[in-house]
């Protein structure tokens, strides 16, 4: 899936902005307090995969809640995943060469079928996921919609621990697949078994993974999973990523910040072919170099 075209009306320092992004990579660039930040976060925000989440104050235009704003996307070349969560799935038309919406596909005409999706930041501090329809009332756009729109988030300033455990929308959640590790860490907890038992297919996704880091500078033999107690969490919400050496197993949360920031671009790059939504903030250095030669 790719994202056709970005409008924002006062989402905090945006009185109104529309954006229509280009295939493949695209850099937004500019000075400090410029509102890079604030597009990304737009974009992110819609596609939350977070089930309850209240806006900020500071996210209305000059702190004032009284007035709503709104972030919608148009997202093209739509998933069969997303599709399904959506049905029926109320289709819009784009027009590429005016970026134009239209009330409807025309694919033999050139006008991509797309979705329209909106998030509204109302005066009582809620947001509102919403899918728009072309002549008629929206509706609710669920969380399993938004997770199936594939958005990978990186954020190498923000809560690294929470992206490299399986967290709800976490990129190693995103890598392995909640469900495939739910049973084995309820039974690691629950003392059925042994050890944590890692599937084959997981194994073989890990395997994958840990080329890149090393591909990247940092030196990691193997890559697995461990428990890492959290008080409030499920069981398979404490798996963290880890790597692994002869004297046993090391979180790479506890890295420090630059492996940290490299190991979170290399996660999403492994997988991002996979997911063509993917946005990242402020990648400095080494991080920068490694997304640069790994994309």
């Amino acid at each position: 899936m790719q994202i056709r075209r970005v409008e924002i009306t006062n989402f905090r320092g945006i009185k109104s902005l529309t954006w229509l992004p280009r295939g493949g990579v695209n850099l937004v660039l500019g000075s400090g307090d410029s509102g890079k930040s604030s597009v990304l976060d737009a974009i992110s925000l819609v596609l939350s995969p977070q089930p309850s989440q209240a806006a900020l104050e500071t996210d209305y235009r000059n702190l004032d809640s009284s007035q709503p704003f709104q972030i919608k996307l148009v997202l093209g070349h739509l998933s069969d995943e997303f599709l399904a969560r959506v049905y029926p799935a109320p289709l819009w038309g784009w027009d590429s060469q005016p970026g134009v919406l239209r009330s409807g596909p025309d694919e033999e005409n050139g006008i991509e079928s797309v979705a329209l999706l909106e998030v509204e930041g109302n005066s009582d501090l809620e947001l509102q996921h919403r899918i728009l329809q072309p002549g008629n009332d929206p509706r609710p756009l669920s969380v399993p919609a938004r997770i199936a729109a594939g958005l990978w988030s990186v954020n190498t300033n923000r809560a690294p621990d929470a992206q490299l455990r399986m967290s709800r929308g976490s990129l190693l959640e995103r890598a392995l697949g909640r469900d495939r590790m739910r049973a084995p860490a309820v039974a690691a907890m629950q003392g059925t078994a042994d050890t944590l038992q890692i599937p084959e297919e997981v194994s073989k996704v890990l395997e994958r993974l840990a080329i890149r880091p090393k591909d990247a500078g940092i030196d990691i033999k193997e890559l697995a999973l461990s428990l890492i107690p959290s008080g409030g969490q499920s069981p398979v919400q404490l798996l963290a990523l880890a790597a692994r050496s002869g004297d046993g197993q090391v979180p790479l949360a506890s890295f420090g910040r630059g492996s940290q920031q490299i190991a979170m671009v290399t996660l999403a790059t492994a997988e991002v072919h996979d997911a063509p939504i993917a946005v990242m903030w402020r990648l400095l250095g080494d991080s920068w170099r490694v997304m640069a030669r790994l994309l």
